[in-house]
């Protein structure tokens, strides 16, 4: 289960946004209260512990995917998006308020947008959850129309196929 974000929209094109956003969701939660425990929560490499001899020690321990809300309202502050009155940030003159898709129905994915909805509010991030049917989230997603939006990797027998499915 991955959260996906528009990166050719401002400010998600900034690496350093990207990880603070990252830092600020709490992932055991999610597994926890969410998920049931089926999906475990990833380090950096994004790779499943079924192939733990394909990682990069040094780079499954890079924190960004720690949750860590002080480090992640310091990466915002440091990227200029500052809270307004309402303790919303802003990028430029637009408050960063989004809407978050996500398959109607999935009673699993809903509560980890909950947990993921009050965590970015930490960080003066506002979510909207928006369902939307499989087909027509499915084609949003395909389409790069979303803002943020739930979804999920392919694995294989190496790590190629869920990175070419990430990066595709």
């Amino acid at each position: 289960v991955l959260l996906y974000l528009d990166t050719h929209r401002k400010p998600f094109h900034d690496k350093s946004v990207r990880k603070a956003l990252s830092m600020a969701l709490d992932r055991p939660r999610f597994t926890k209260e969410a998920l049931n425990g089926y999906a475990p929560p990833a380090d950096a490499t994004g790779l499943a512990e079924s192939q733990k001899k394909w990682k990069d020690a040094a780079l499954a321990r890079d924190p960004w995917t720690q949750h860590n809300v002080a480090e992640a309202n310091k990466l915002l502050d440091a990227a200029g998006l500052a809270r307004g009155a309402d303790g919303i940030r802003m990028a430029g003159t637009e408050p960063m308020r989004y809407t978050l898709q996500t398959v109607q129905g999935w009673t699993d994915w809903l509560a980890a947008t909950e947990i993921m909805r009050q965590d970015l509010a930490e960080v003066g991030v506002a979510v909207t959850v928006k369902t939307l049917e499989y087909n027509a989230w499915d084609e949003a997603l395909k389409r790069g129309r979303f803002e943020m939006s739930l979804g999920f990797g392919s694995r294989g027998p190496t790590p190629y196929e869920f990175y070419r499915g990430q990066m595709d």
